[in-house]
């Protein structure tokens, strides 16, 4: 039988890990969305400057035109969204893997067919990888976005409690 201490604290990491992976696609679907208005921007800069080219616009138009070609690219270049895209993303499926092994651990702690040590044990080794996964955001210099983090631990609540209420 699992202790109460230890099946809160499988519980808590539960919530926890399904609120990183909320957190963590909708970080992922913002640089998507960042880094497809940066193209959107530098195609039409672009486009300005093939007429620019073409003399097809007047002088101060093409160095306009030159100037935010440069600007943008150097954004793009700087900020590097559709790398920090991708790497969200990828942590984000990994959240959702773990998720799904605490919510099989979850399920073992309440039919009582797990010991308190192995439940110890499991809850402590996906820790680790929680840890490991989530760790790539800050290697990527990805900044945390403290209110979408508060927004998603709402939604997530409001889901888990709906999902588990009669279980917990």
């Amino acid at each position: 039988m699992v202790s109460d201490q230890v099946r809160n604290e499988v519980w808590q990491n539960l919530l926890d890990i399904a609120r990183l992976d909320r957190y963590y696609a909708a970080l992922s679907d913002r640089y998507k969305r960042n880094h497809t208005i940066v193209r959107i921007c530098l195609l039409a800069v672009a486009t300005s400057g093939i007429a620019a080219f073409l003399d097809a616009l007047p002088p101060i138009a093409q160095l306009i035109s030159g100037g935010g070609i440069a600007v943008i690219i150097v954004w793009d270049m700087v900020s590097d969204y559709g790398r920090k895209a991708a790497i969200l993303h990828a942590i984000s499926l990994q959240c959702g893997d773990l998720e799904n092994e605490w919510a099989e651990l979850w399920i073992c702690v309440n039919e009582a067919t797990i010991t308190n040590e192995e439940t110890i044990l499991k809850n402590r080794q996906l820790i680790q990888r929680i840890t490991a996964v989530t760790g790539g955001a800050g290697y990527a210099d990805i900044r945390e976005d403290q209110k979408l983090n508060e927004r998603c631990a709402a939604d997530t609540y409001e889901v888990m409690e709906a999902r588990y209420a009669a279980v917990s």
